[in-house]
């Protein structure tokens, strides 16, 4: 199998389903962490920990910026143990970032259309 029908395969697969129709939700609670001006260090590390989920989606599928960006929010945000309040500008680019590639993603694909 090639590369490329191994992408499509991928693609087309209950997993990569799962995990598109996932990440509205997801990006939604971390970006209610990053836009908050309250700081509760239980939510933002939360948020680091759906982060870890989309970065390792994101390595599974391909998708290498993707899982970069998430690394470094999760990281940025367990690095100072959830209190962000310092690190907000840098939090909403790294955000920013996420988002404009997470609306790149390409939509789920059916095997029969490639055919």
């Amino acid at each position: 199998m090639s590369e490329i029908e191994l992408k499509q395969k991928l693609l087309a697969g209950r997993a990569y389903r799962i995990f598109v129709g996932q990440l509205p939700g997801q990006m939604e609670e971390v970006r209610s962490v990053v836009e908050s001006e309250n700081n509760v260090p239980e939510q933002a590390l939360k948020a680091a920990s759906i982060l870890h989920n989309i970065k390792g989606a994101a390595g599974v599928f391909g998708f290498t910026e993707l899982g970069h960006i998430a690394a470094e929010l999760e990281k940025l945000i367990k690095e100072q143990g959830g209190d962000i309040t310092k690190f907000t500008k840098e939090l909403d680019a790294l955000f920013k970032s996420l988002e404009r590639i997470v609306s790149s993603l390409p939509a789920p694909v059916s095997l029969e259309d490639n055919e």
